[in-house]
């Protein structure tokens, strides 16, 4: 695939997606990853997230699986990191809710759990963010972030109006 390449990401498509249902399991798996690229260099996203979802899950070898799973994981936290720096809160938490077949295939990160509280906390959906920022707290307990996490947790308590659970979040921030 890679003669392809010289001429066009369309030949890579045309040819990868040919490839991708081969019999041998090796050139399969070669073509998934050409065809996540291709479809990366186009910008079409949402179908190299599709195309490496299935590579992870349908490889022959672990080291394919393993290339898969790295290019799905940069491509994802690329397009969280983008909405997130765009501040576009909406469109950020539509992507992580349309992917969440293929986040649930990558390693769980610190700075996407903080992300999507936050983008949940700015559309004003405060339990969601609780729901967030008490994942990151459990996963990533010693995180130098834990104090401003636990300021946020009260400030969505406070959003929530629920006194109970601001003495709660007031209480663990003090500690």
């Amino acid at each position: 695939l890679e003669i392809y390449l010289s001429l066009s990401w369309d030949y890579v498509l045309e040819t990868g997606g040919i490839l991708s249902h081969a019999p041998e399991s090796d050139v399969a798996d070669e073509s998934l990853l050409w065809l996540g690229q291709a479809y990366q260099a186009l910008g079409e996203n949402a179908d190299a997230v599709q195309t490496y979802t299935r590579l992870i899950v349908v490889a022959s070898s672990d080291e394919r699986r393993q290339v898969g799973q790295d290019r799905l994981t940069r491509l994802l936290q690329h397009q969280i990191r983008s909405f997130y720096d765009r501040k576009a809160w909406v469109p950020l938490l539509k992507f992580h809710a349309d992917h969440q077949d293929a986040f649930q295939l990558v390693p769980l990160e610190r700075e996407r759990l903080f992300m999507v509280a936050q983008a949940y906390q700015h559309v004003k959906l405060p339990a969601e963010a609780w729901h967030w920022y008490g994942q990151l707290l459990k996963e990533y307990p010693n995180s130098p972030l834990r104090e401003d996490i636990r300021l946020q947790q009260v400030v969505v308590a406070q959003e929530q109006g629920n006194g109970a659970l601001v003495r709660e979040a007031a209480a663990s921030y003090l500690q």
